[in-house]
């Protein structure tokens, strides 16, 4: 759902004042067999750099342009270059040592981007386990939106690995763009979780048996 990248084809950005109006822009790169192709299309690089139009009159002219097409050398050398290499949500598992473990979540955790995440121990078992939400909606007409979670309990195996709990399961189903969660207690002690997405109401989890 996002820029595909890998160790061998990472994702890129140049940033640099193109075209010399004054102000610093961001180019996203992507790789394909090695060679870099901008993310934008046309009429949002030309948005960037008017100048460009007359390089480009026409989205034909425009087509398969790689980076180095649209963009003199000079100015690409003299751009702050940024390499990513990991687009997936993962979570950093402590060591004894004090490093931690970078480990990519379940695909299920994939299908939207993560915004907000609570660890808890949901099920009663002593183990955590982590609700994820997330979603995206702002995304050019192009790319489509970002809206294929409905959040997701991950439950914990107790040695850094997480599993995906079934919503017929974990009755967790939340709409929207997600952008906090935050447990809190009731005054008699239940406990309970609240969502809070954009442009819609305050939702409120309650965990079962809890």
């Amino acid at each position: 759902s996002y820029v595909k990248a890998s160790a061998a084809e990472p994702a890129r950005m140049h940033v640099h004042d193109f075209g010399g109006t004054g102000s610093q822009k961001q180019i996203l790169e992507f790789f394909k067999r090695g060679t870099s192709y901008p993310l934008a299309g046309r009429d949002d690089i030309v948005r960037l750099v008017p100048s460009l139009r007359s390089k480009f009159p026409s989205y034909q002219s425009f087509g398969a342009s790689r980076v180095a097409d649209i963009f003199p050398d000079a100015e690409l050398r003299r751009a702050t270059v940024l390499v990513a290499r990991q687009f997936a949500s993962a979570v950093a598992i402590a060591r004894a040592d004090g490093r931690f473990i970078l480990r990519t979540l379940p695909i299920e955790a994939q299908f939207g981007p993560v915004y907000t995440a609570v660890a808890d121990d949901y099920d009663g078992d002593g183990t955590m386990d982590l609700l994820l939400g997330g979603n995206q909606y702002g995304v050019p007409p192009l790319l489509g939106r970002y809206d294929a979670s409905y959040g997701l309990l991950l439950r914990g195996k107790g040695d850094g690995q997480f599993v995906p709990v079934d919503m017929r399961e974990s009755g967790v189903a939340i709409d929207g763009q997600v952008r906090a969660m935050k447990p809190i207690r009731q005054a008699r002690g239940r406990r309970l979780v609240v969502v809070a997405r954009n442009g819609e109401m305050l939702q409120f989890l309650r965990p079962r048996g809890r």
